[in-house]
């Protein structure tokens, strides 16, 4: 398996591909590297936990179901 995109939700798996960057700087984009493509977004725990994050998650997920169209 070798895939070329990527949903990363939260720093830990964020961490994974982007070590020493700062998930704020990406939230909500998708990020080209090394011929891959990442959409990035907070992990959707916080959305529940921290009522100011769910309006962005949701914003986020709009973005993703468009993404995911052009996936």
């Amino acid at each position: 398996i070798n895939p070329q995109k990527f949903i990363l939700l939260g720093e830990v798996a964020f961490s994974v591909f982007f070590p020493n960057k700062k998930l704020g700087d990406y939230r909500g984009k998708l990020v080209k590297k090394d011929g891959r493509e990442y959409f990035v977004t907070y992990h959707p725990a916080a959305g529940i936990r921290f009522q100011k994050f769910r309006k962005i998650l949701e914003k986020d997920f709009k973005k993703i179901e468009k993404t995911i169209k052009g996936f």
